[in-house]
């Protein structure tokens, strides 16, 4: 299998297109979300979520969520013994359409 470099970018679909002289026209856009435990993870999954063919992934949005697992409450003290983080990327692929 022959690896392919896919950019990433924050910029919108129509800002790529822009910079391409191309029009959203020319591409099928699908919406992408992969998660994970730390950000290596979620960017593994979601390279395997990216559908062949695609040119550029747009529009990248990173989450972060944070939450308490165990949470202990003495009187007035309160201790935190775990939180725990999940990180979510979600974006938007560019397929060029066959002419």
């Amino acid at each position: 299998m022959t690896e392919k470099n896919i950019d990433i970018l924050t910029a919108s679909c129509r800002d790529y297109c822009d910079s391409k002289s191309k029009n959203l026209s020319d591409y099928e856009l699908r919406g992408i979300v992969a998660g994970g435990s730390n950000l290596k993870d979620a960017l593994e999954n979601l390279v395997r979520v990216v559908p062949q063919n695609t040119e550029v992934i747009t529009n990248l949005i990173l989450s972060q969520e944070s939450y308490v697992e165990k949470l202990f409450v003495f009187e007035n003290d309160i201790d935190i013994k775990k939180v725990s983080k999940e990180y979510n990327l979600m974006g938007v692929c560019l397929i060029p359409k066959e002419k």
